[in-house]
């Protein structure tokens, strides 16, 4: 049964491994970088929580493909997937940020710029033609507010179903605290409580060991994301165009959270299911601009990138399966 059980997992990491392809040729429109992408997550740092029988690879089949239905406007789909990755993984939530961004950011711009209103790049993705009007946007407002609704809704029903366990009876009340909350959230209590999850709580001089366990992709994410928004000289039309801000933005709120109030060694699974990483690391594989000024290639970087991605593809699974900390 267990063979049966991995054998399934090992699929799914397969056709994770595809969707990222897609998702990455939908979004940046370049074949090549498209496909180095996908390579390069086949040989994600996450390796063996992505093929053991574990929900990362479920979430990040989940998430990928919510991913490949928003960039092909098909908002109602994505909401659904969205929804599901929730439900097997609860940083599903940060998903509504891609409706968030449409709603609140893009399609402001194009009613308050008129001169916006021409470019694809700036104007919502499920209304690439047509101008954004005000009435327009109140329509947009409703329906993502309904599609974030969508993507909550496991988190919701997991809470009500926590108060519902512990809060409604005095004897199990009382033994709860949580229960007198303004927002009931038996997660975020457990969390604290029994992990130690907390704003800058893992932040101590014991935990340096897990601190340089996720270093790798601390800096990766950080080199990549001062690259993107502090370009020295735009390296790639594909990296640096304005419609991967969104995908971006969401990279660099999974590397705050990780960084500021999670367990910080989990950083390299928590974030390895966000598809910029790979476009980052892909682009360098293609771009013949120096991205280091002190440098006259990215040769360098190509091979220290893949060199992380190998070390931690074999190290993981011998350490992991020996019930070694690992990421």
């Amino acid at each position: 049964m267990s063979f049966f059980s991995h054998y399934s997992f090992l699929l799914l990491q397969l056709q994770t491994e595809l969707s990222t392809g897609r998702l990455s040729d939908t979004v940046l429109g370049n074949k090549n970088i498209a496909r180095t992408a996908a390579i390069l997550y086949c040989l994600t740092p996450a390796n063996i929580f992505m093929s053991a029988i574990y929900t990362e690879s479920l979430f990040a089949y989940l998430f990928l493909g919510g991913l490949r239905m928003h960039a092909q406007n098909r908002n109602w789909v994505a909401s659904v997937k969205f929804g599901l990755a929730c439900f097997v993984r609860s940083n599903g939530v940060l998903a509504c940020w891609f409706f968030a961004y449409t709603t609140f950011i893009q399609c402001p711009l194009a009613v308050l710029v008129p001169g916006n209103l021409r470019s694809r790049e700036r104007l919502p993705r499920a209304y690439p033609t047509r101008a954004c009007t005000w009435s327009l946007y109140l329509h947009i407002v409703m329906s993502r507010a309904m599609q974030c609704l969508v993507v909550l809704l496991p988190l919701v029903f997991y809470l009500l179903y926590g108060y519902h366990q512990y809060c409604t009876n005095e004897d199990t009340r009382r033994l709860s605290p949580w229960c007198d909350s303004v927002v009931p959230n038996i997660y975020s209590f457990v969390q604290s409580q029994y992990w130690n999850v907390g704003f800058l709580r893992y932040w101590q001089f014991k935990q340096l060991p897990n601190f340089a366990l996720a270093t790798p992709m601390i800096l990766l994410s950080s080199f990549g994301l001062y690259t993107y928004f502090w370009p020295r000289r735009p390296t790639s039309v594909s990296f640096h165009a304005p419609r991967l801000f969104p995908y971006m933005a969401y990279w660099g709120i999974q590397l705050l959270v990780a960084l500021f109030t999670m367990h910080v060694q989990v950083t390299t699974r928590f974030v390895s299911s966000c598809p910029a990483i790979y476009w980052f690391a892909a682009h360098l594989f293609h771009t013949t601009t120096p991205v280091l000024p002190s440098t006259t290639s990215n040769r360098w970087l190509q091979s220290t990138i893949l060199f992380y991605f190998l070390c931690y593809s074999l190290i993981g699974p011998v350490l992991f399966a020996n019930f070694y900390p690992w990421t």
